[in-house]
């Protein structure tokens, strides 16, 4: 089974954690949102939530996680064609 976390609960969010509930072979790993009333709310753990609440912890990720995906993917030189 595939646990799977909806960030937001705006209606899209919404209607993502209805399918992801409704899906057999999903589970609904947590539910997030920035707002305080709908962040008490949710199966994530208290450090997680502090990260994801955080604009500059996010924006740190992401560019570091953005990073290593183009540093994986990118196609090596070999020392002949540099040469």
């Amino acid at each position: 089974m595939t646990g799977i976390a909806v960030l937001g609960t705006g209606r899209i969010g919404r209607m993502h954690a209805e399918n992801i509930a409704a899906h057999p072979r999903a589970r609904l790993a947590g539910v997030y949102d920035i707002h305080t009333q709908a962040r008490h709310s949710t199966q994530f753990p208290q450090w997680s939530q502090m990260i994801l609440g955080n604009g500059l912890a996010m924006g740190t990720i992401t560019a570091a996680l953005v990073n290593a995906m183009f540093q994986l993917t990118a196609p090596r030189s070999t020392e002949k064609e540099l040469a």
